[in-house]
């Protein structure tokens, strides 16, 4: 922040962008964000794209879709903002009583979520899995997917959920969901 040109940049992404003419090539996940690096720091010809993309792949028949059931998928850190799928639920079982969310992950903030779901009175709809295997398993069964993450550069959560056919509802925010998701058609981005 503030996401403006000559802003400060996060010291991993200084350490890079210092350091860039000494690399061969450095590659981009979206055409917006080479474009936004060639702004401030300038174009070079070792900058490159390569896009998202994952091949479609048939929802598994041993795994039957659950019309009511939301998954998020991902590490349990701020970042992330889980806590706002956990609020955000709190309304969405007002009026689908019958959903439910399902957070698949580990990490610090694991308590949080646990302690939040029990302040929301959402034990019987929200409920924090822990680790999966089969990530692709639960893509399949989900209606959607969520991902609130304030930052993203090349979310895999979402190539896994659109390999399936399992449509993304996530945070309209630089690079990754917007160039990875078609609002309305494969999902939905909203505003952080």
């Amino acid at each position: 922040k503030p996401y403006t040109y000559g802003a400060p940049l996060k010291e991993v992404h200084g350490t890079v962008l210092e350091k860039v003419d000494q690399f061969d090539a450095v590659v981009f996940t979206t055409d917006l964000q080479k474009k936004d690096v060639e702004r401030q720091f300038g174009p070079r010809s070792t900058f490159h794209v390569v896009p998202h993309c994952a091949p479609r792949i048939q929802p598994r028949p041993d795994v039957e879709r659950d019309p009511f059931t939301c998954v998020y998928v991902g590490r349990f850190v701020k970042l992330k903002n889980v806590d706002h799928a956990i609020r955000a639920f709190k309304r969405v079982v007002k009026k689908v009583p019958q959903a439910k969310l399902e957070i698949w992950g580990y990490g610090a903030e694991e308590k949080n979520y646990q302690k939040l779901i029990r302040n929301l009175e959402l034990e019987q709809h929200v409920k924090v899995c822990g680790i999966t295997q089969d990530a692709i398993g639960v893509f399949s069964r989900a209606a959607f997917s969520v991902l609130p993450s304030s930052e993203e550069a090349f979310p895999l959560t979402i190539i896994e959920s659109k390999m399936v056919g399992t449509p993304v509802i996530a945070y309209e925010v630089n690079y990754g969901p917007r160039a990875m998701i078609r609002n309305g058609v494969d999902g939905l981005l909203v505003k952080p």
